[in-house]
């Protein structure tokens, strides 16, 4: 037989279990969901800074979240064709 409080605590843990949450995505799942798909398609990062105009070292500090650059994660994205950053 189940006591009162064990079924609320099902009760309550089953209208938890269809609430949709929104999970953020780590700087390191970022980073290589972008290597990756540099990797895919045969480009290089240094390919992607002399296109910017930056170095190898700023592209590579945006895409592992250690410096903010709009103009760089802008040019990814449209690039890769894939949203990272919101």
């Amino acid at each position: 037989m189940m006591t009162r409080s064990y079924s609320k605590k099902l009760a309550g843990s089953r209208n938890n279990f269809n609430k949709k949450e929104k999970k953020e995505i780590s700087k390191e799942q970022i980073a290589k969901g972008i290597k990756g798909l540099c990797a895919i398609r045969g480009e290089k990062m240094a390919h992607w800074a002399s296109e910017l105009g930056v170095s190898r070292t700023a592209v590579y500090h945006v895409i592992a979240g250690r410096s903010e650059s709009r103009r760089i994660k802008k040019w990814l994205e449209e690039h890769l064709k894939f949203r990272f950053w919101s």
